[in-house]
Parts: structure tokens; C-alpha cells; sequence
């Protein structure tokens, strides 16, 4: 998508994006909405001011992102419907013990909550044992967040124990990319983009995005200091949250892809709780 979402627009140039970035027509979108194609028509002309009602129904066709139905919603001129809490907050503090008690139940296998630009927002014991053995003290102690995406393509982090990096990367490109498509060019999603570009050089892909680009998964092949790991990824979301923060998060288990990666796992783990 272009960073149409990210100007100050009007509701009707912000709603004419996002159909375009889903690939439907006026008439399709009308359709799905329950209104006349003129009708939707004057919408995106600004000819028509849509009600509160209207802009919900079509943001829920679009499928669109929490936070992006509050800035259609704010750009036609109502409150927003959603809102945005912490989730160190008490007020999600349900929501989190949820979280932790589904990453707890994947052991031994690492498991990650990531929010919309990557960062780690909650992980595994499996997940730390296993990072403590590829990446260094410091930037396990750092203190900042860790970034998924960065330390994949950092020669600092992750990089140089990927045996098939170049897979990997031209992956981790594509989904980086096709959120940015589907989502929006936020401008953290947009450096992140152009830091791993630059990582990357001339490994960087250089086909355009293709519609057949929806693997869910990744593969990677991790070897270091006789500790070598096999993994797939799966990628799920929280349903139907009515927070912006849970709408956004993301939780990733890596699955062994095969037996001895599985053994390796339950022995890193078990190394671990007796370090502990």
C-alpha cells in the first residue's frame, strides 16, 4: 500500500487506499457494505459524510487493523471506537497472564509475542535458552528491546548461525513487505525496511510483491558450537480483540522440523532449568 494511510487526508481519500489495497472495486465494496455503488461513490468523493455505523461496516469489509479504523473513524469526523492500553497495565493484566500461560504450554519449543514493528513483547524459556546460546551477553542484557527482524539480519546477531540465510532473508523481506502493503507504511515499518535492505545488499529480493506471496511460515536452519536446530515458524493472532495493543500483537512458536532438532530442544530446555 502507498503511505496514502500515513497523510492527513480526507475520510474518502483514505477509504479509496485501503479498497485499493484490498483490490476491490467501488461496486465490489459497495456490495459488500450493503449501499449503491453512487452511494459509495459520493463517499469517496467526499460528496457524502458517512455515519458512525457506515464507517465501522466498511472498515470490518476491509478487514482493517484496529488502530486504522480509529483514523477513518477520527478522518469522517467521529470518536474513536478503540482504545489503546499497555500491556504491563492492570487493565490488561488478564489478557497477559493468557499470553504467558499459552507461550508456558509450547515448552520446549521458543515462543515469542511480537508486537506491529517486531519488538519482543513476551517470551518462552524455551525462547531465551535457545537465543542465549546464539546471541552474545550484551545484547541479551541490554536492556532494549529485542527486534525479531533486526538480529535476524544483523552479522552481529543472528546472521552469521543461519545456515540458510539467504532463504531466510528473502522471507523475512516478504512478510516485512507485505505488511507494509496490507497495513500500511508506518514510519517505524518503513525504517525497518530500509535497515534491512541495507543489511541485506544485494540479497535483498528485487522482484515486486506478488499476491502468491502468503507463507505463513518460515523455515530456518540454525548451527552453532554443536548445537544445530531445524525450525519451522507458525505465526498466529489473538481473536477479535477489542484493543488496539491485542489486535496487534502477534504470538510465533518455532516447531521443530524434524526428530533431532526436537531432542536438541528438550535438552537446551532442560540445561536451562537446571541453570535456573
Amino acid at each position: 500500500m502507498s503511505d496514502v494511510m500515513l497523510k492527513p487526508e480526507g475520510f474518502g481519500s483514505l477509504l479509496k487506499g485501503w479498497r485499493q489495497a484490498r483490490g476491490l472495486s467501488q461496486m465490489a465494496l459497495a456490495m459488500a457494505a450493503g449501499v449503491s455503488p453512487r452511494h459509495m461513490s459520493f463517499i469517496e468523493t467526499g460528496r457524502s459524510r458517512p455515519s458512525r455505523g457506515m464507517v465501522l461496516a466498511l472498515c470490518e469489509r476491509l478487514a482493517l487493523p484496529l488502530r486504522d479504523r480509529n483514523q477513518l473513524l477520527e478522518a469522517a469526523g467521529h470518536a474513536r471506537a478503540f482504545g489503546e492500553t499497555s500491556l504491563s497495565s492492570p487493565a490488561l493484566a488478564h489478557m497477559r497472564t493468557v499470553v504467558e500461560f499459552m507461550l508456558r504450554q509450547l515448552e520446549p519449543y521458543p515462543a515469542v509475542a511480537i508486537d506491529r514493528h517486531w519488538n519482543l513483547v513476551l517470551s518462552n524459556a524455551a525462547n531465551l535458552a535457545v537465543l542465549s546460546h546464539f546471541l552474545s551477553p550484551e545484547l541479551m542484557t541490554s536492556g532494549d528491546p529485542i527486534n525479531v527482524m533486526r538480529i535476524v539480519v544483523d552479522p552481529a546477531g543472528l546472521r552469521p548461525y543461519i545456515v540458510n540465510f539467504p532463504a531466510v532473508a528473502r522471507d523475512m523481506h516478504l512478510r516485512l513487505s507485505r505488511e507494509i502493503e496490507e497495513f500500511g507504511a508506518t514510519p517505524e515499518r518503513q525504517q525497518l525496511l530500509e535497515e534491512v535492505r541495507e543489511q541485506l545488499g544485494p540479497l535483498t529480493p528485487t522482484a515486486a510483491l506478488s499476491r502468491d506471496d502468503r507463507n505463513p511460515t518460515i523455515s530456518i536452519h540454525l548451527q552453532r558450537d554443536g548445537l544445530e536446530l531445524k525450525l519451522t515458524t507458525m505465526l498466529a493472532l489473538l481473536g477479535s480483540p477489542q484493543d488496539i495493543t491485542l489486535d496487534e500483537l502477534r504470538l510465533e512458536v518455532f516447531v521443530p522440523a524434524d526428530a533431532a532438532t526436537d531432542a536438541a530442544l528438550r535438552k537446551v530446555a532442560e540445561a536451562a532449568a537446571m541453570q535456573s
